[in-house]
């Protein structure tokens, strides 16, 4: 497979005058490092040279091996949070209803006294 067509060489930084071979060449060493068992067990580095001195390709590849063991600790750090944020969200919630039904409770019986207040001072008075 060829990555670049010859229009697109000095979108790359390749000259217009490199030959159609090099970049071929190219290409299938890319497909053939990209396609490797492994691509998975270590870290490695290739490089290629398009033209004598002026052009180069590096392509550096970071297998999942490598960067694996930073996901599982983001993940495992993830699942604890969560395992402390769940019941807290749970607890919260029913302490804030609980405060709500006893807000609720004291202000029916402050108007119930309130009532009782003036119903008596309405009878003295």
């Amino acid at each position: 497979m060829n990555y670049l067509q010859p229009s697109e060489y000095e979108t790359y930084g390749l000259e217009t005058t490199t030959a159609p071979a090099w970049v071929i060449a190219a290409s299938a060493i890319v497909d053939a490092h990209c396609r490797r068992a492994t691509l998975s067990v270590a870290q490695y580095t290739e490089r290629l040279l398009i033209t004598t001195g002026r052009n180069t390709v590096r392509l550096t590849y970071l297998p999942l091996a490598v960067v694996a063991p930073g996901i599982a600790e983001a993940l495992f750090a993830t699942a604890i949070g969560l395992i402390a944020a769940i019941p807290a969200t749970i607890f919260y919630n029913k302490f804030t209803s609980e405060v709500n039904r006893q807000a609720q409770r004291l202000e029916g019986f402050a108007d119930e006294f309130s009532a009782i207040l003036s119903r008596q001072i309405d009878e003295r008075a």
